[in-house]
């Protein structure tokens, strides 16, 4: 492409730059000033509300014929300053046209290359990679700075030998916790391939082991109490059961040995036909027991076809 300049022409540059627009500013200042001087600081009072908006009108008037002379004024040095800008984008459109058709396949050879680059680069990281392959991979360490053309290739090995090395390292000191969680520690380094993350999840598990041992002891402790208890419960209850058993028999026996005079013990008579009716005695006893006692002894009683009922008064 040969050698071309595009070049505006100085000397009309030259004509609007000391070109001054020219008009009775300071004339028109100084009667502004004089004539609108006691509005700036006039206190309005109810009654004097219409001329305050007729003098409001005037002044707004004058303002407005001085904006009508500046944008007059601009859209007549504006007309050729549009027609240079229109001019000037004619020609920069016939640019960027060509630019487009080689910035398309100047791209394409640069992605081609940084594709190629980042190919050699995944390859030299598989045959480098060795153990730490279960924990690292080559997207987790991609470095943005690869694809450029100015860094060098020999350094972006160095940085993956780098990151390989640091994660053999890791891995070995995990392992060097001897830790009973080492599978899920390795997995979370897995996961976030930061060593600080994992020595600190390693104490969590640590001590959420301890607390739950510690709530297991003390849930067999309250077992073995509770179980104490539900003995010493039990046999308390079977002493009470012999006690009352051994006071049943008192009472049988008590009853027995308070027939009539003269009556021996059934097991004492000698053996005679069983007479057709067996007679009954009445015998009028007090006894003293709990509740559990009374009703033990009123099934006693029952289940042996004995009467019983209150003591008639006399």
């Amino acid at each position: 492409m040969s050698e071309f300049s595009f070049e505006s022409q100085q000397n009309a540059l030259d004509v609007v730059r000391n070109t001054s627009i020219d008009a009775n500013f300071a004339e028109c200042e100084a009667a502004l000033n004089e004539m609108l001087a006691p509005y700036k600081s006039m206190i309005v009072t109810e009654d004097a509300i219409a001329g305050a908006k007729a003098d409001r009108a005037r002044i707004r008037k004058v303002a407005s014929r001085i904006d009508d002379a500046r944008k007059e004024v601009k859209r007549v040095y504006s007309e050729p300053l549009k027609a240079f800008e229109e001019k000037c984008k004619r020609l920069t459109a016939i640019c960027a046209e060509a630019d487009t058709n080689l910035d398309g396949q100047i791209k394409g050879f640069e992605e081609k290359r940084k594709a190629e680059k980042i190919d050699g680069l995944r390859q030299y990281f598989h045959e480098n990679v060795g153990e730490a392959s279960d924990y690292i991979h080559f997207d987790a360490i991609y470095n943005k700075r690869w694809e450029n053309v100015t860094y060098p290739e020999e350094q972006a090995h160095i940085d993956i030998q780098k990151e390989v090395a640091g994660c053999i390292s890791a891995v070995n000191a995990i392992r060097s916790l001897h830790s009973p969680f080492e599978t899920a520690l390795l997995d979370y380094y897995r996961q976030t391939r930061d060593l600080a993350a994992v020595l600190a999840k390693n104490e969590q598990y640590i001590r959420a082991q301890e607390i739950e041992e510690r709530r297991k002891a003390e849930a067999a402790a309250r077992a073995a109490q509770e179980e104490a208890e539900r003995q010493a419960r039990a046999e308390a209850e079977r002493q009470r059961q012999e006690e009352m058993a051994e006071k049943m028999r008192a009472a049988r026996d008590a009853l027995a040995a308070a027939q009539e005079p003269g009556q021996k013990p059934a097991e004492e008579e000698p053996a005679a036909p069983e007479p057709e009716e067996e007679p009954t005695y009445t015998l009028d006893f007090r006894v003293m027991a709990t509740k559990a006692q009374l009703a033990m002894l009123k099934d006693f009683l029952v289940s042996n076809g004995i009467k019983y009922g209150r003591i008639p008064k006399e």
